[in-house]
């Protein structure tokens, strides 16, 4: 099994930043795009930098060196803010987690997204930022080792994401796959199949079952099936999307 994001495969969970007064000048230390060291330009703006998700560490030396550089600016930018509120720095926060967690600085990344995520309750409630946060708090918690907390985080994800979105949005859909991930980790085996069922019974319903999200989404129940010993439920599915005329693995 493995990080999966519905409708985005493979995207940046980064948050984009508004267009404002803060542009994309992050050399000079304004505020603005969170900057990808790794393709910077002649004029101070970059792309965003971005996160697969996928937990792999494939940055070089010279790449960390820059990611260092971005990080060290955007703590000044933040730590000089006089209004921890502004909803640009909490997704400078956010992004800011994510750059730590590419430097493999797990305990920075969780320590700013649980203060965002308290600034978040205090002003917004369960919006989409802080869902977003949960999510990554959760992930990144896995990858730290804290499995327990990061089931429990990755769980009031869900449990929001159902309320707020439905039951059928992609988003909830990835929450679902996310938490399936941490129970299979946690040898949880019964409660991932269970999630990862209803997760592809949805997945195939509203996307199809040559769908891309919803093979990913099979593949993870197969593989945890497997785990089981579930051999006939593995052949009913693997049945099933063959008469759609769907092969999987």
């Amino acid at each position: 099994m493995g990080p999966f994001i519905y409708g985005t495969l493979l995207s940046s969970y980064f948050v984009p930043m508004e267009e404002s007064p803060w542009t994309c000048d992050l050399r000079n230390g304004k505020p603005g795009d969170l900057q990808d060291p790794q393709v910077a330009s002649n004029d101070g703006c970059t792309d965003e930098l971005t996160d697969d998700g996928t937990g792999d560490d494939d940055t070089d030396g010279d790449s960390l060196a820059a990611y260092l550089e971005t990080v060290t600016r955007y703590e000044a930018i933040i730590g000089n803010s006089k209004n921890k509120r502004d909803p640009e720095i909490l997704k400078m926060m956010y992004n800011l987690a994510l750059a730590y967690r590419r430097l493999r600085q797990l305990t920075a990344a969780v320590a700013i997204l649980k203060d965002m995520l308290e600034t978040l309750r205090e002003v917004s409630g369960a919006d989409d930022l802080s869902l977003t946060a949960m999510g990554a708090l959760g992930r990144i918690s896995l990858e730290r080792g804290d499995i327990q907390y990061g089931i429990s985080v990755l769980q009031g994800e869900l449990e929001s994401r159902r309320k707020i979105q439905g039951d059928d949005h992609p988003d909830t859909l990835n929450a679902m796959h996310d938490l399936g991930e941490a129970y299979y980790r946690d040898g949880m085996l019964k409660e991932a199949a269970n999630i990862e069922h209803e997760c592809l019974e949805r997945s195939w319903r509203i996307f199809g079952p040559a769908h891309l999200d919803t093979l990913v989404t099979a593949e993870s129940l197969l593989h945890t099936l497997g785990g089981l010993g579930r051999i006939n439920e593995i052949e009913d599915i693997t049945r099933g999307f063959a008469d759609a005329g769907v092969t999987i693995n």
